[in-house]
C-alpha cells in the first residue's frame, strides 16, 4: 500500500487488521503466508480522508473500551 494525500495509514491498517483473518486463509504452501494476489483483489473502501479520520478516531476510542471487557 503506498501512502498517497487521500489515505490515512492507521485505516489502512485498521482495515487490514479487520480483515486478516481473511487473508490468512487464503495463504497457500507448506508455509502460509499473506498472498499478494489476494490482497491486491480485495475490495478495498476508501472513504473520504475526513471519514477514514473519524473512523480510526472512533476506533481508537473503542479499543480500550474492548481490552478492559476481555
Amino acid at each position: 500500500v503506498k501512502k498517497t494525500e487521500n489515505m490515512s495509514m492507521a485505516y489502512i491498517r485498521y482495515f487490514l487488521q479487520a480483515n486478516i483473518q481473511f487473508i490468512k486463509s487464503k495463504g497457500q504452501g507448506v508455509i502460509p503466508g499473506i498472498d499478494r494476489a489476494t490482497v491486491l483483489g480485495m475490495a478495498f473502501p476508501i472513504p473520504p480522508l475526513a471519514e477514514q479520520k473519524r473512523i480510526v478516531a472512533k476506533i481508537e476510542e473503542l479499543l480500550p473500551l474492548c481490552e478492559r471487557l476481555k
